[in-house]
């Protein structure tokens, strides 16, 4: 037998097993986080397609303005989409919400079902069975106060902002 150096590394069989089992185990887990990747990936596409669609739906029926659309889909997210993320309306009362929307949408005539979408996506929580009607009384109230403009349609009012700055305004009350 050969004596060892201590102070020189030699690899015999074994070392080299063990190196060779670490890199295999190694190989497996980063197959399984590729793996769970690719599957998140997948729910990812599902999910937008499901979300692209229900956008749809709601735009069909009256619910989403259909200005909202973003016909690029580059990837900007549209005012809904935001509100749904930041949730602006959570503790804000149902006057300021419906002004905010107005406020956001300055070029845009919306229903009292468009503002309902839009205050609901942004986390307003309604204590009424019919949010609709609260909308309602709340945009004609804005629209007799000035603060914002009605068109009478025979198929539903249409509001907008007026554009005009809320000191200036003298409210009755």
């Amino acid at each position: 037998m050969h004596a060892k150096n201590r102070l020189t590394c030699t690899m015999d069989e074994r070392t080299m097993y063990v190196i060779v089992r670490a890199l295999t185990k190694m190989d497996a887990t980063v197959k399984k986080i590729v793996e769970k990747y690719q599957d998140i990936q997948r729910q990812i596409r599902v999910l937008t397609r499901e979300a692209e669609s229900i956008k749809q739906t709601l735009a069909l029926i009256g619910y989403r303005p259909e200005y909202l659309a973003n016909l690029f889909g580059d990837g900007i997210l549209n005012e809904d989409e935001k509100y749904a993320e930041t949730l602006p309306f959570k503790h804000s009362s149902l006057v300021d919400a419906c002004k905010q929307v107005l406020k956001d949408h300055p070029l845009n005539w919306l229903s009292k079902t468009q503002v309902e979408y839009l205050v609901t996506m942004g986390g307003y929580e309604f204590a009424t069975e019919n949010s609709k009607n609260s909308v309602d009384v709340t945009l004609r109230r804005l629209g007799s106060d000035g603060l914002c403009q009605v068109e009478n349609n025979p198929q539903g009012n249409k509001y907008k902002w007026t554009n005009k700055p809320e000191d200036k305004i003298v409210k009755t009350e």
